[in-house]
């Protein structure tokens, strides 16, 4: 089997990963093409919640080494510098969420640079070479052929290349979706912007949260979580309303002025009941502006031959909440779960049974994350007084299916095909 996926982020390492734990023998061979010179990541600090460092743990990372444990978030009112919630993931017997006691974890907090650092590294160890990156290369044109039985891709080089299966794991702004399966499906921006650095603690820098806190005001929500074993520095975000810019090189220039960004967060998120958020803001290095984008929901996941298929962002990109990078990691132990386990040989129906599985809960996903960003943008006193009053209760009536979910575990998980 000749597979071929398009992306060296994090869905599309996982994705070889998994394939090549899954498939039986003779392995695929696999190629990982990616438009950048080197891989590089879009983003900052990243939750790995208990089931995506469960799928790590499957596929041989050892994510330790790499992150700051957590074992839950705290939630606090910016004007009054209460804590009035938490999400907690201790589990029933404080010692993580999972149904096997060996393979039970609390939530951690990673610099996504280093989580993909550590699957290029997990990827390059493989016993065999079956599996190799090709970097700097761009897609124009992909073609499903059914005659021939194949993928062909054209690359702006003009080099050709054929595959059994194409795995579309190139992102928002995906070749894959736009150029073959879905392309009138386009990204749209939430009104949303999440401006990102991190801060050098000093032992005047006092902070209320064990390791990651969140602090809600009127205004936005602003983010501060250790993020490596040291616990020397915290990874820091402001969540912001913003108006959209024409273009990349608008936000670029935005996000440039450096004074004025950082003025800006500093007027939304100032506060006497919490002067460690201003502190942490004076102590933070440069800061980087990212626009949420998302796409429309639904949507077509794979072609009609079905020998092209969507994952992630590419596919059903929303806006973050928390649990983002785990569904990465998870849709890609999902699909090759699938795979091996549908023995006709059509990637077209194994698909078509991870997709029963993954559709509903990806929607509900997209329901629950739009809702939750919409409180995020700027908003008078009483609403924002309700959203904290109903928060508490929420979290409380949400907690039980949460730590299911966050126990689940497709690594065994058997189809009905």
């Amino acid at each position: 089997m000749n597979i071929t996926i398009l992306g060296a982020g994090i869905t599309g390492l996982t994705s070889s990963l998994a394939l090549q734990n899954h498939l039986p023998e003779p392995k695929p061979t696999i190629t990982i093409y990616e438009i950048r010179d080197t891989p590089s990541t879009i983003g900052g600090a990243v939750n790995l919640t208990p089931k995506a460092l469960r799928y790590l743990h499957y596929l041989g990372i050892d994510s330790r080494r790499l992150r700051a444990e957590c074992k839950r978030i705290e939630l606090f009112d910016l004007y009054s510098g209460r804590k009035y919630s938490e999400v907690d993931f201790r589990g029933a017997d404080g010692d993580g969420i999972g149904k096997d006691a060996s393979k039970r974890f609390y939530s951690a907090r990673v610099l996504r640079r280093d989580l993909q650092a550590a699957l290029l590294e997990a990827v390059e160890k493989q016993a065999d070479t079956r599996t190799q990156i090709v970097l700097g290369k761009k897609v124009e044109r992909t073609e499903e052929r059914r005659e021939e039985g194949d993928v062909q891709l054209t690359f702006n080089d003009g080099e050709r290349v054929s595959c059994d299966l194409l795995l579309g794991c190139d992102g928002i702004h995906s070749a894959t979706r736009t150029l073959l399966i879905d392309p009138d499906r386009q990204p749209t921006y939430t009104g949303i912007c999440v401006c990102m650095a991190t801060a050098q603690l000093t032992p005047e820098i006092k902070l209320k949260w064990e390791t990651t806190g969140l602090a809600s005001s009127r205004r936005g929500s602003f983010m501060a979580s250790y993020f490596e074993q040291s616990r020397t520095q915290q990874y820091i975000a402001a969540v912001m309303e913003m108006k959209e810019v024409a273009n990349r090189q608008g936000w670029k220039v935005r996000g440039s002025d450096q004074s004025a960004l950082k003025n800006d967060i500093l007027s939304r998120f100032k506060s006497a009941s919490m002067p460690e958020l201003e502190d942490l803001v004076s102590a933070a290095g440069e800061w980087s502006s990212y626009p949420v984008h998302m796409l429309p929901p639904g949507g077509k996941w794979s072609s009609p031959g079905g020998r092209v298929i969507l994952l992630r962002d590419s596919l059903h990109a929303m806006p973050p909440q928390g649990e983002s990078t785990g569904n990465c990691i998870e849709d890609a132990v999902l699909f090759s779960r699938a795979i091996m386990q549908h023995k006709t040989g059509s990637f077209s129906k194994g698909f078509k049974a991870s997709e029963k599985v993954r559709r509903p809960a990806v929607d509900a996903a997209y329901t629950q994350a739009v809702q939750r960003w919409e409180t995020v943008k700027d908003s008078g006193a009483f609403v924002y007084r309700f959203m904290t009053f109903l928060t508490p209760w929420f979290l409380w009536w949400t907690a039980k299916a949460r730590e299911e979910e966050f126990a689940a575990d497709y690594s065994d998980y058997d189809f009905v095909l």
